[in-house]
């Protein structure tokens, strides 16, 4: 099970996604198999460059290979928070923006090559430059072996494969201290002003824990004073709760939850207080929950989708959408962000 919210770091954000993504070019299939090129079967598969991410780069000369393979060379700025002493990373920074760029026309001149020596055209469903430099593509496991030959590249990994769990509540991480203030030391605070990124199933903007039009619900304003991703669609009725809704994954819900997993984790982290009375076998019995932070605001990262293999009606969080997800929040200079997404026993990444 992963830990309740934290506050965290680009670089750190970064680095647990590398972890479960390093290591040598691999030969085995993933577990999301996909239609294949030229006939064969294939699969999707992270592919990591030599160049690091923009949340771990500390500056200095990088060589590169241009699409005719030729070697280069170019000195760039940090970008790393912890090299250039920012709270955390800025996308829009000038260098980081240059970075960005360079890494973007790396990435092509990899393409390029790989789609000379596969004999036919790569498209990358995400690209990466924040979280990872990379891209994720579908390619046979011996597309696959071939292309982490390539000068420039340094893994290419069958994505992971995770799956939503669950997540505690306020009074099983000490939140209500927080709520009340700690020996006059700490302010009360309950979220106030902040923006936490859930990655999960997508979001219910329809429920009770995110309705501040609903008797009782504290009235609070959008920290950042705009909307992101499907928030301009009309479907996508955002508000000051939820401020942003993306969607990584093939399904066609526009970032609402079908599953309800997103929505209960987000309820968790973020969901409105919420007092009710039911009569259970003829006696009123009275409950009172909340979310940890309840005055604090939310963007939903779809990243599970409804596993195709599974007739049951399970949900899977393939590698590739949950990286862009992640990718997406480091934009987003999300605030916090949940995670409440694990693998099987034997997987030491999850629930981190």
């Amino acid at each position: 099970m992963t830990q309740a919210i934290r506050r965290f770091s680009a670089a750190a954000l970064a680095a647990l996604l590398l972890a479960a993504v390093g290591g040598p070019a691999a030969q085995a299939k993933s577990e999301r198999p996909v239609g294949g090129a030229k006939g064969l079967e294939s699969a999707t598969f992270i592919v990591r460059l030599d160049a690091p991410a923009s949340a771990q780069f500390h500056g200095g000369t990088l060589e590169t290979f241009d699409a005719r393979g030729r070697k280069t060379a170019k000195r760039f700025a940090p970008t790393a928070p912890e090299a250039t002493g920012a709270a955390r990373l800025d996308a829009d920074a000038p260098a980081v923006a240059a970075y960005a760029m360079h890494l973007d026309a790396a990435r092509g001149d990899v393409l390029s090559r790989a789609e000379a020596m596969l004999g036919r055209d790569l498209a990358p469903k995400h690209v990466y430059r924040h979280v990872l430099n990379g891209f994720a593509v579908d390619l046979s496991a011996a597309e696959a072996d071939r292309l982490a030959s390539l000068p420039g590249v340094r893994s290419v990994e069958p994505e992971f494969v995770h799956r939503p769990l669950t997540d505690n509540g306020p009074q099983w991480i000490g939140a209500t201290r927080y709520w009340v203030g700690q020996n006059g030391t700490v302010a009360p605070n309950r979220g106030d002003g902040m923006v936490i990124g859930i990655v999960d199933t997508g979001i219910n903007w329809e429920s009770f824990f995110f309705d501040e039009t609903r008797p009782g619900a504290p009235q609070i304003d959008n920290p950042r004073g705009q909307f992101y991703g499907l928030c301009s669609q009309p479907n996508v009725p955002c508000s000051d709760k939820i401020i942003g809704v993306y969607d990584f994954t093939d399904e066609d819900t526009d970032g609402k939850d079908p599953d309800n997993h997103g929505s209960h984790v987000a309820s968790t982290a973020a969901g409105f207080p919420l007092s009710f009375s039911l009569n259970i076998a003829g006696q009123s019995i009275f409950f009172s929950t909340s979310g940890v932070a309840p005055n604090a605001s939310i963007i939903s990262y779809k990243a599970c989708e409804s596993d195709p293999d599974d007739p049951d009606g399970s949900f899977v969080c393939f590698g590739s959408s949950t990286a862009a997800a992640l990718e997406q929040a480091i934009v987003d200079e999300v605030d916090t962000l949940n995670y409440s997404i694990g693998g099987p026993p034997t997987d030491p990444w999850a629930g981190i």
